[in-house]
């Protein structure tokens, strides 16, 4: 009679130990030690239950007529003790960290970039301002080359890709040979000191087995091809009044994005155009190719009114500014 009184006493402690007290949220500087003593209390262990029933058991030996064997006392034991652990299991309550939502990792998209060794050596060597320290290019001539020699592998690929991949694949042929080609010389004072002023009709580089000149590139492939007029302004002669070499790559991704922006800075540049609302005074380059601006100069205004932040009166007089071939360096 006792043991089934032990059972249900033994059972009240565990359930007892095993109860979760409140949490005082009404501090919440308490919040921390209410965790605290929530969870790391005093329970009553196997041991322990084992110990007070060998106890009883002892006891209720001594009275007339009970008398346990030591395989009954320990299958008695035995069932007590499976007990407690039931009913503990059913009490206590499961802690675990509250379940949070996964944050889906970022989708890097890697991206075979066939201009990076150009886009490396233009930061390198060419400044925010557009001034190119051809020495440097000179000591780094066999990166440069190293690219020329990579644009020359990409050719065979060139008419599979997409436009934007197209015109930054010829864009970038034109400024590195143009590089290239200084680099050769240097040092000198202009361009046009080479070849008699023609360094445009120079064969320059071998695509696909055919050679190409500076005019070829310009002329015959980029300007026709891509009817694309801010291009004269991504391409760049090596004289300081050429829109200025940008120090990055271009690339399928970026070209819109720059081919804007290279032309707003150039259309805004007061040293190579003066702009007012009833006089423009322009580019040399917006003369000789007057036909990819629209042909006249009513449309070269309306070009112009695009990417200034002054707007031009459409009957504006048109001069234009003679142009500096010393080195842009």
């Amino acid at each position: 009679m006792k043991l089934a009184y032990l059972l249900l006493f033994s059972l009240f402690i565990i359930s007892c130990s095993t109860e979760k007290k409140e949490i005082d949220t009404s501090n919440p500087n308490n919040i921390e030690n209410n965790i605290d003593s929530t969870f790391i209390s005093d329970s009553i262990t196997e041991k322990e239950i084992i110990e007070s029933i060998d106890k009883e058991l002892a006891k209720d030996s001594t009275l007339p007529g009970i008398h346990y064997s030591g395989e009954k006392k320990e299958a008695k034991k035995a069932k007590v003790v499976e007990a407690a652990k039931v009913e503990t299991l059913e009490t206590t309550p499961i802690v675990t960290e509250p379940i949070k939502e996964k944050t889906p990792e970022p989708v890097i998209q890697i991206r075979a970039e066939i201009h990076k060794t150009w886009d490396d050596l233009l930061k390198k060597h060419i400044s925010s301002s557009g001034k190119v320290n051809y020495e440097g290019f000179v000591k780094d001539k066999d990166e440069l080359l190293k690219y020329i020699k990579e644009l020359q592998s990409f050719y065979k690929d060139v008419s599979s890709w997409g436009k934007n991949k197209r015109l930054a694949y010829w864009i970038n042929i034109y400024n590195a040979v143009t590089v290239k080609l200084i680099t050769d010389n240097y040092p000198l004072k202009s361009i046009q000191d080479l070849n008699g002023g023609k360094a445009w009709d120079l064969k320059l580089i071998y695509l696909g087995g055919v050679s190409y000149t500076l005019n070829v590139i310009e002329n015959k492939i980029i300007r026709p091809k891509y009817n694309e007029p801010r291009i004269h302004f991504a391409v760049n002669c090596a004289a300081k009044s050429c829109p200025k070499i940008m120090n990055r790559a271009w690339t399928e991704d970026n070209i819109e994005r720059y081919l804007a922006k290279q032309t707003k800075a150039f259309v805004a540049n007061s040293t190579e155009n003066n702009i007012s609302i009833n006089k423009v005074e322009l580019s040399k380059i917006f003369d000789w190719y007057k036909a990819d601006f629209g042909g006249n100069n009513t449309k070269l205004i309306e070009f112009i009114n695009k990417y200034s932040d002054v707007k031009v009166n459409d009957n504006a007089t048109v001069t234009f500014k003679e142009y500096n071939w010393e080195l842009n360096n």
